[in-house]
């Protein structure tokens, strides 16, 4: 029998540490009572968040079960409190559509292949774009279109309800337009120079502005033609047979045509960069233009009275050049005018606007503009804009956080910022009792919670003030912090001066909860001053700064074995040792600080990472000549060293016994040394991109390493074998944290023992260490945190599920093949084009999903049949199928139906979401098409799920139409399905035209009674009238003469 390998499984438990993404654009979205402005809408990893920007809380959070996808794209959408719904999509190519209330998915489906990079919904409609095609889908029916015409990644996606059309611009330099009736397109915008980035619309839809790669805005305007009635076709169209000798061939359709496009000219813009976002205000009067620079830049568009004074004025200029006034006309640069550029604290990756407000102050109006972008940085920020209506020239405006007087200003109102770091994460690492994380960027550290994911305590060292912190005998209040960090350390007092501390080499640092100091190690990459800083956490300052720990930049620090110092390594060649004292402070309170123990320490080159062994033995330092050395802590003599990389070492790691080294370099390899002899004892090459960090998971057999391609590998080091990949991170994975949860072991106390002779002693210790292995090899409940580049912080624990190899290779071989099919697996119509080729076809692409929901849709077939059978020939008492029992009915017919109803469930096994039933009708084979199609002729007739059933007998008869046509018995099949479509279209009509005629006798109910109320209220009126008249005449009369 073969031997299987069995593993924990680990598990993404949490991710937290993402504000807001630059993948997909930042959105308001309505708030209660309709407020729009309250809320805003972004994508944070594969996550979907609702900010309330005001308070910086979160309000709702959309995730989807499966996969490990970023959102790419959003779009809310609500026509009234009730149906508020969030379509989003992903890298993978799916869509999902959440109910904004409850947090449901109401709609799912794979729109491609490759990742939906834009997506618009208007009520009920849906449309996104992914693979270069256009999937046009309607929540309501379940049905849906997928579209092709560009030849490019879509950039955006526009639907115009009252119009019924679809604007689209692409790669390819073309602005589409689409008839949602016939689903083509119709008319096509060109004369772009490159790529079309985003476009807006303004005066209802009229006016087009569009953004490429170069530093122009093209404007154009669209007339729409109304649509014209048969009527008027038949009083317009003229003989065509008889032409006229200089007549023209015309076109058959050219009194059709939807729209015609007139191009009005370019504004130039300020930025020389590529427009990324381009916004009109609900109200089109301005315009909010984004590239990748740090400025926005503001334009407003010209009424219709301020256009006439423009064309006034320039008609005058022209009068006084003497030039003629005739051709006087005004372009796009006359109607659009740039107002405004503001500088944002940082790059912004997308942006959105609100509805200005007229505002009165000091006998003159302004408008007040809010909008909200989305940074670079990991931040949103709210700013609102003081806009005087007078007109004034271009301005450029910084943002500011009070309230001014001078208009126009920029007023920063809300920031989102405190849930996360500003710059990407490079250190992390978990407290003693790992509950907490603590995180590491250039300019700040964090400690979160592990499982609320809440930010605790965030440390800023930039703002610091030197005078506040100084013991050094020199006053050096001149001198400035170095701005950016590269590690940092942990210390928690035990009893004052015995610290629990644990290091992290390189870019990284530890945590240990409930502690009282962090020691920073910071680095000036300008001055490269080598700065230590060791800070306080409760009161989150900085306790004591050592200016000259060394010459250069500081690379590692590492906390000794006995907990009791760090020992830090630079770019100098130089190694350090510090202890840690108690210094009695002014106010007569002890204070911990740094007192350096040994002489300095001189390597052969410049150090990149460092650590000590747990029994504070040895040290073990990488060096940047490829050569990783060992040294006794003590004497620091070297017993050891290590070559076999070939670049760089950039993370190392003890085990917890103090006997294994591993190392992770730039060479794309991990290495497992033997600390005792100092020889290789395994070379892993599986990572495919430079390894970022190393790291053994404590009192377990098992090691992890990350690299720059996102992947977290799992490796058991006892039989040198890749355990599996861990996958979640969008870009490198720049340091990870291990831990147990189970912390019984390490914190329990060791009893006292009696004294007994050598050889009882020996056997105890014996004994002892067996009964320590068992223990540990009883420890469970492993831990992993990893962060990224991507501002991610990512805990992965050890769940119950077992992770046999010998499966999971299979299912990995499984996926590869199955995607392969998937490609190829799309039903074609014989005698049609290709689905590649077409123009239009099914909703989506087919998935795993839709291939088992096809199986099990045969399986059930096969089911109906064999219960119809045994009810024929007459057997009692016979108990339904087990899969009947299931469905929650005894009856053959109802099982298949509702078989048939669960292909488009959004979360049903058997089903594909929106784009389930053709794709799994397709996937079945002919045999079960032919027995099926009677079927469903039958419940048509019978009324059964109408709209459901028809849609099921027109796509299997366009798939299997030569079977139709050849087989008598399908032939009847078909007659009898099209009378009973017929006698259910001639239901449903007199349904509605009685439902009709009753609406309308209600609404001259209520108009008459209304009309007896006005006529009421005007009688009792006149009356009121006529006897305060005849009152009044009453009084006056004894005053009256005869």
């Amino acid at each position: 029998m073969k031997v299987t390998h069995t593993y924990q499984k680990y598990k993404p438990e949490a991710t937290c540490g993402i504000i807001a993404s630059d993948s997909c654009k930042v959105s308001y979205v309505p708030g209660k009572n309709r407020r729009n402005g309250e809320y805003c809408l972004c994508g944070a990893g594969e996550l979907a968040i609702v900010w309330k920007p005001r308070t910086s809380e979160k309000v709702h959070i959309f995730s989807r079960e499966s996969g490990f996808f970023p959102v790419t794209c959003l779009k809310a959408s609500g026509t009234s409190e009730v149906d508020y719904r969030v379509a989003v999509g992903y890298a993978d190519g799916a869509v999902n559509i959440f109910n904004m209330k409850s947090g449901d998915i109401e709609v799912h489906f794979r729109a491609g292949r490759t990742r939906v990079t834009s997506m618009d919904l208007q009520n009920d409609l849906l449309v996104s774009a992914a693979d270069s095609e256009i999937n046009l889908f309607d929540v309501v029916s379940g049905t849906g279109t997928r579209m092709k015409g560009h030849h490019g990644i879509i950039t955006r996606l526009k639907i115009l309800v009252d119009r019924k059309m679809l604007i689209s611009s692409a790669q390819d330099s073309f602005i589409k337009f689409w008839d949602l009736k016939t689903q083509h397109c119709f008319a096509t915008l060109t004369g772009h120079p490159g790529p079309v980035w985003d476009f807006a619309l303004a005066r209802r839809d009229e006016l087009l502005v569009s953004g490429t790669n170069d530093h122009n805005l093209r404007v154009w305007h669209i007339n729409y033609v109304e649509p014209v009635t048969a009527n008027d076709l038949c009083e317009k169209q003229t003989d065509k047979t008889i032409a006229d000798r200089n007549e023209t061939i015309t076109p058959l359709n050219e009194t059709q045509f939807q729209i015609s496009a007139q191009f009005l000219g370019c504004v130039q813009r300020s930025g020389v960069r590529r427009v990324h976002c381009l916004a009109f205000d609900p109200t089109g009067t301005y315009l909010l233009c984004q590239s990748f620079d740090r400025c926005l830049e503001i334009f407003r568009l010209l009424d219709e009275d301020a256009k006439v004074k423009r064309l006034r004025k320039k008609t005058k200029k022209a009068k006084d050049k003497g030039l003629p006034s005739s051709n006087i006309t005004l372009g796009a640069e006359d109607e659009l005018l740039p107002i405004l550029r503001i500088f944002l604290s940082a790059k912004p990756s997308s942006c959105d606007i609100l509805a200005p407000q007229l505002v009165t102050d000091h006998d003159s109006q302004k408008h007040l503009l809010r909008f909200i972008c989305s940074l670079k940085n990991n931040m949103l920020e709210e700013i609102q804009l003081s806009i005087p209506l007078c007109p004034f020239k271009l301005q450029t405006l910084q943002l500011t956080s009070t309230l001014t007087k001078n208009c126009p200003n920029a007023r920063l109102l809300n920031t989102v910022s405190i849930f996360g770091h500003r710059s990407s994460v490079i250190a992390c690492s978990l407290t003693s009792d790992n509950l907490g994380i603590f995180t590491l960027s250039k300019t700040e550290a964090k400690l979160w919670s592990r499982r609320s994911t809440a930010c605790l305590a965030t440390l800023e060292w930039k703002n610091q003030s030197r005078s506040n912190y100084d013991t050094s005998d020199e006053v050096s209040a001149n001198k400035s912090l170095p701005s950016k960090a590269s590690s940092m350390v942990l210390a928690q007092e035990i009893v004052m001066l015995s610290l629990v501390l644990r290091f992290i080499a390189v870019t990284e640092f530890t945590v240990i909860s409930d502690s009282h100091h962090i020691h920073h190690c910071l680095d000036g990459k300008q001055k490269k001053t080598g700065h230590l800083l060791l800070f306080d956490l409760t009161s989150k300052s900085i306790v004591q700064s050592i200016d000259d720990a060394h010459n250069g930049a500081v690379r590692t620090l590492a906390i000794t074995g006995d907990k009791k110092g760090i020992i830090s390594g630079g770019s100098d060649k130089q190694v350090r040792f510090y202890d840690f004292h108690l210094k009695t402070a002014d106010n007569g309170k002890p204070t911990l600080c740094l007192v350096e123990s040994n002489p300095v320490k001189t390597v052969s080159d410049q150090i990149s990472c460092m650590s000590v062994s747990p029994n504070n033995r040895l040290v073990v330092v990488a060096l940047m000549n490829f050569h990783v050395d060992v040294f006794f802590t003590d004497s620091f003599k070297r017993i050891h060293s290590l070559y076999g990389h070939s670049a760089p070492v950039v993370s190392l790691d003890i085990s917890a016994d103090s006997r294994l080294i591993i190392t992770g370099s730039s060479d794309k390899t991990v290495r497992l040394w033997e600390l005792q002899f100092g020889n290789c004892q395994r070379r892993f090459t599986s990572h495919l991109e430079p390894v970022t960090c190393v790291r053994f998971i404590p009192h377990t057999s098992l090691a992890v390493s990350c690299d720059q391609g996102g992947q977290i590998k799992q490796w058991d080091i006892k039989k040198f074998r890749e355990i599996t990949t861990l996958k979640g991170h969008t870009g490198s994975v720049t340091c990870l944290a291990t831990g147990i949860r189970n912390t019984a072991l390490l914190t329990r106390k060791d009893t006292p023992k009696l004294q007994l002779s050598r050889k009882s002693r020996s056997k105890g210790r014996q004994e002892e260490e067996e009964e320590m292995d068992d223990e540990m090899d009883e420890l469970w409940g492993g831990i992993i945190v990893s962060v990224g580049q991507d501002f991610s912080i990512r805990i992965w624990e050890e769940a119950d599920e077992l992770l046999i190899l010998e499966e999971e290779e299979q299912i990995a071989r499984e996926q590869e093949e199955e995607e392969e099919e998937l490609v190829r697996s799309e039903a074609v119509i014989p005698g049609a084009m290709p689905a590649e080729a077409s123009e239009i076809g099914p909703l989506g692409r087919p998935t795993g999903d839709t291939r088992d929901a096809a199986d099990m849709f045969m399986e059930a077939i096969d089911i109906y049949e064999e219960e119809m059978e045994k009810r024929k020939s007459g057997a009692k008492n016979i108990a339904p199928h087990p899969l009947m029992v299931a469905k929650g009915t005894d009856c053959p017919e109802k099982f298949l139906l509702k078989s048939l109803m669960a292909l488009r469930a959004p979360y049903s096994r058997l089903g594909g979401g929106g784009a389930g039933l053709e794709h799994t009708l397709g996937a079945i084979t002919s045999d079960h098409a032919r027995r099926l199609l009677p079927k469903l002729a039958d419940w048509l007739s019978r009324g059964w799920e109408v709209e459901l059933v028809g849609r099921a007998i027109r796509h299997l008869v366009t798939l299997h139409f030569g079977l139709v046509m050849s087989c008598t018995e399908l032939r009847d099949v078909i007659r009898q399905s099209s009378k009973a479509r017929m006698d259910q279209l001639v239901r449903a009509k007199n349904l509605v035209g009685m439902n009709l005629a009753g609406l309308e006798c209600l609404t001259r109910k209520l108009q008459e009674a209304q009309q007896i109320d006005l006529f009421d209220e005007l009688i009792t009126a006149r009356d009121k009238r006529v006897r305060k008249h005849k009152a009044k005449q009453a009084r006056l009369a004894p005053l009256l003469p005869d």
